[in-house]
């Protein structure tokens, strides 16, 4: 049986906080606040593990095992030292070499600026190295990338801004004779480069197996977007191979690239910006042949639904056709890892890795380590686009992939639900509610921005809802709803307050009402959630809360909030009743008519797909002990209810109960403020709300002690009643195979049977008049 691939739980081994002070001290660019390499360790070959090298923008340069989650060796450079590329490291003897170019310091000149490269030696047991104590390289141009690879003792290769490649060599790392690459008169862009050490490339043919190639994908964009590929081989002597050398260009329309991959097999696959996923093979028969790229057909065209053009993506090339792919959306604290087989286009594994709030999401990078067990994963942002302090994190991603990419793995993936939403479906020009918009929904939107202009958003929204009636909520594509509520839902002025001036335009409710909204599609930092919270619209609120599928545990909890707020404390049912809504208050329905109840809202709550990390986060930053006593009160009620409600418990699915779900709410309630109630218990006890709180905990205790009583009552009775379910399931099992086999549905074979029991009484009358005739 093939070995099937997993993608196990993330591990942070590394966390960088970048003050707001710091921030205003870097340069507004795009380089991220951390970026990583990775590479062999100092411990031998026998080792599988290598270190991780973190560059971390105004701290510094750390080399870290990824076993462990302290530095090995720091080099602490301070916030005026600002890095053109990820640092590199490489073992030297016993010692590990590490070499940064620097981008900015007070040490160097302006014109050698992102062309000096610093070197530090230290001994990993023994790290007494300081970062004042190294050497200093120049580089012959400003440098876009820099590798130290170990087929290449003693030598760096370097890669332009423009793409030109260089070996650097000798005591003063001088760039060596015939051991560089120089670009046309064009100014391209690189896109990306990766090195490949010393292996079998079986695209770059040579009579000695080279030491290293160095593959620069570049795009000129100054006419229709031309992408090439160039590849540099390097011999022993850091000399550029030129009859082994080469390059090819590929284009796609008028998209431009977004990421790159490439094996040392030649598997060369280009995620494009309308996320269509291209999977060639870079071969070359021989010296005397050029490169060539094969296509393999038809690309992979990933959902736009899950992807945007404001989504921060990374790949990394496992093996053969298996690829590593990481997506983050700014609107969402999730990271979704997959591994892909493009050869077969399935979805072999999905991760959705929760981030802890605050954590920064306009950046990441995927890192290949020395084997595929693991992976890195560095989660920044970049100077250019960071808003106040922000905290960047490291992962170590463990990974199960299988030696090659076949066909077994990807039918066994097609049977999972993961792949459902990643992949866009065959599809015309104007589809349902699953395609792009059409042209008559691009020019409503355009006469919506003109109305909502001119004349506000009541306007607006008589011109969504004539084209709802006009087109039928059954043809509207996930786009157009997607830039209407964009638009209808803008963010409220500051200034506004909680005042109900607007309420949620009528033209949301029907897109909320067929799934046809996402959480993220609003500028909001709450998204779709949070606006419709702003306009304190309740009705439109559990509309969202029930057919939204992603929003973030941060907004749920806060919703919980305000709902606690909203909710007299006065008006909490005492524990033997099941209703919360307090009628007997007309100031309480004044102004918060639509509020629901605390217990209403849980039962919403607790039934919504969360991760226990990130809800237990979200609970400790915005609730507090006082706002528990409600809280635990509703879901006493709610798990009371349900224990008694013998019909309710026997659901197929068990753990997808309410009363089970219940339950675990509770726990994440514990779980995170157990402590909290302990202490606050002890110094106010005689508080009516610690009575409140302390008697909901005792009588949840109960309800659960009650609950384990009935499942060890009706544990007894499983062996009696096996039999009797058994022949059950078999009378169904024989029932579905006789209506498979003659058509007959079981209230077929009744009326069949009522039937012949007729003509059988009819037979019997008819027998009995025929013997009275014959003796008369």
């Amino acid at each position: 049986m093939a070995a099937s691939s997993s993608i196990h739980e993330p591990v942070n081994i590394a966390t960088y906080p970048l003050s707001a002070v710091e921030l205003q001290g870097l340069d507004r660019g795009t380089h991220p606040h951390v970026t990583a390499t990775y590479g062999p360790s100092t411990k031998g070959k026998e080792v599988a593990k290598g270190y991780a090298t973190l560059t971390v923008e105004a701290n510094g340069i750390h080399i870290m095992d990824s076993d462990a989650d302290q530095p090995l060796i720091s080099y602490t450079l301070g916030p005026d030292v600002q890095y053109a590329c990820p640092a590199v490291s490489r073992p030297e003897g016993t010692n590990l070499a590490t070499y940064a170019v620097i981008r900015r310091s007070q040490d160097i000149e302006s014109s050698l600026e992102s062309r000096t490269i610093w070197a530090w030696t230290s001994f990993p047991d023994d790290p007494t190295t300081l970062a004042t104590d190294r050497k200093s390289y120049q580089a012959p141009f400003p440098v876009y990338a820099l590798y130290a690879p170990r087929s290449l003792p003693s030598k760096l290769l370097v890669v332009s801004t423009t793409g030109a490649v260089a070996c650097l060599g000798g005591d003063q790392m001088l760039p060596l004779e015939n051991s560089s690459t120089v670009d046309g008169t064009s100014s391209p862009v690189v896109l990306k480069s990766i090195i490949i050490p010393r292996q079998r490339c079986s695209f770059a043919p040579t009579a000695v197996p080279p030491s290293a190639v160095a593959l620069t994908v570049l795009e000129d964009a100054h006419t229709t977007p031309r992408v090439r590929l160039n590849v540099t081989v390097f011999n022993d002597d850091g000399k550029v191979d030129t009859s082994a050398s080469g390059m090819v260009e590929l284009s796609n329309g008028t998209n431009t690239v977004r990421d790159v991959t490439i094996d040392h097999n030649g598997n060369f696959s280009v995620l494009w910006s309308d996320f269509s996923w291209s999977l060639y093979t870079l071969s070359r028969s021989s010296l005397s042949d050029p490169l060539v790229l094969t296509h393999h057909e038809p690309p992979l065209q990933l959902s736009q639904h899950k992807l945007t053009t404001l989504s921060a993506t990374s790949l990394i090339h496992l093996n053969t056709a298996q690829i590593l792919f990481a997506s983050l959306e700014p609107s969402h604290q999730n990271v979704d890892i997959l591994i892909w087989d493009l050869q077969y286009q399935a979805l072999l594994a999905h991760c959705t890795l929760s981030l802890p709030p605050g954590a920064p999401n306009s950046h990441i990078q995927l890192v290949p380590t020395l084997d595929t067990t693991h992976a890195l994963l560095v989660v920044s942002t970049s100077p250019a686009k960071a808003r106040g302090s922000v905290t960047s994190l490291v992962y170590s991603v463990p990974l199960t992939v299988p030696a090659a990419s076949s066909l077994a793995n990807a039918i066994n993936a097609t049977h999972s639900a993961s792949v459902v939403g990643w992949v866009e479906t065959d599809r015309g020009d104007s589809v349902g509610d699953e395609g792009l918009m059409t042209a008559t929904e691009r020019q409503t939107l355009d006469k919506l921005d003109e109305t909502l202009r001119r004349q506000g958003v009541q306007a607006a929204n008589d011109v969504v809802l004539q084209f709802q009636q006009s087109t039928g909520l059954a043809n509207l594509s996930r786009d157009f709803a997607a830039e209407a509520c964009k638009r209808l839902l803008q963010p409220l002025p500051k200034a506004m307050g909680n005042a109900k001036t607007e309420k949620v335009p009528s033209s949301v409710t029907p897109l909320l009402e067929r799934g046809l909204v996402s959480n993220g599609c609003v500028a909001h930092e709450l998204g779709v959630v949070g606006a419709i919270l702003d306009r304190s619209d309740w009705v439109a609120l559990r509309l969202c809360i029930g057919q939204v599928k992603d929003i973030p545990e941060d907004a749920l909890v806060q919703v919980l909030k305000r709902v606690v707020l909203a909710n007299p404390k006065d008006s909490s049912p005492t524990t033997e009743g099941m209703d919360v809504d307090s009628k007997s208050s007309p100031k309480g329905q004044s102004a918060q008519s639509n509020v629901p109840s605390v217990q209403e809202f849980l039962v919403q709550l607790v039934q919504y797909p969360t991760t226990a990390g990130s809800l237990r986060v979200a609970m400790k930053k915005h609730l507090s002990v006082d706002d528990l006593a409600p809280v635990l009160a509703a879901l006493d009620r709610i798990i009371g209810k349900e224990l008694h409600d013998i019909s309710a418990m026997s659901v197929k699915d068990p753990k997808r109960s309410l009363f089970a779900q219940s339950i675990q709410f509770f726990q994440y309630i514990l779980d995170t403020f157990l402590l909290s109630i302990l202490s606050s218990s002890a110094t106010s006890s005689a508080q009516p709300e610690q009575q409140q709180l302390q008697a909901s905990i005792l009588s949840i205790s109960t309800h659960v002690q009650n609950s384990i009583d009935l499942i060890s009552a009706l544990e007894k009775l499983r062996g009696p009643l096996e039999p009797f379910v058994r022949a059950q399931e078999e009378r169904i099992l024989a029932e579905k195979e006789r209506a498979t086999r003659t058509g007959h549905t079981e209230q077929k074979w009744a009326k069949l049977r009522k039937r012949g029991e007729r003509h059988r009484k009819m037979d019997e009358a008819v027998a009995v008049y025929q013997i009275e005739k014959l003796v008369l």
